[in-house]
């Protein structure tokens, strides 16, 4: 199994996460198709652990010297009273976060762009 959750932490238990051998895996394959800076996303369902893979392979890169930055997309939600507004005028269901149409993509955008 390479993902690994305890269900009782102790010392004979590994921690939650992904075995290393994924973790060197994912940064492997983000840095060998970089060409410059390299880009890696992660997609799931959720609590499939996307949060978890991108902390290990995060702190992996660092362990190599490498800067990182993690975002996901929960970063770049609209706020409230934004979704509140797209609700009365679109739909109701744009009143939660998740929905398409929810995300603020300029800032999204932009943000990648400077990364």
């Amino acid at each position: 199994m390479r993902y690994c959750r305890s269900m009782n932490a102790d010392a004979h238990t590994p921690p939650p996460g992904f075995d290393g051998s994924l973790v060197a895996e994912a940064l492997e394959a983000a840095l060998s198709i970089a060409k410059r800076t390299p880009v890696f996303g992660i997609a799931g369902l959720q609590g499939s652990g996307k949060s978890t893979l991108a902390g290990q392979v995060a702190a992996l890169a660092k362990s190599r010297g490498l800067n990182t930055a993690v975002v996901s997309l929960d970063d770049f939600y609209l706020g409230q009273q934004q979704r509140q507004q797209l609700a009365r005028r679109v739909h109701p269901l744009l009143a939660t976060r998740g929905p398409p149409g929810t995300h603020d993509l300029h800032l999204a955008l932009d943000t990648m762009a400077r990364l």
